[in-house]
């Protein structure tokens, strides 16, 4: 399907592959808390442009991008609605 070419399949941690806009993939992220400040330096959520703040959760894709747990979230479900 053409429509979610960028993340058209990913590994989940087992290693099956699996569309990462169905509710397994989405629910199977592991959640990341920010400790520090110089966890994040320099490195923001490419869907809202913000800097993690300590105390924020984050969701970590197999590609490693790291994005507020709430936007990646949000964009992955409107994502699965859209095909």
């Amino acid at each position: 399907n053409t429509k979610i070419s960028i993340f058209q399949y990913a590994r989940n941690v087992s290693g099956f592959e699996q569309n990462p806009t169905s509710s397994q993939f989405i629910e199977a992220l592991a959640d990341i808390a920010v400790k520090s400040s110089s966890q994040m330096e320099g490195k923001e959520c490419s869907i809202c442009l913000k800097i993690p703040e300590i105390g924020d959760i984050l969701h970590q894709l197999p590609c490693k991008h790291l994005f507020h747990k709430s936007c990646i979230i949000r964009w992955l479900t409107k994502v699965r609605q859209k095909s």
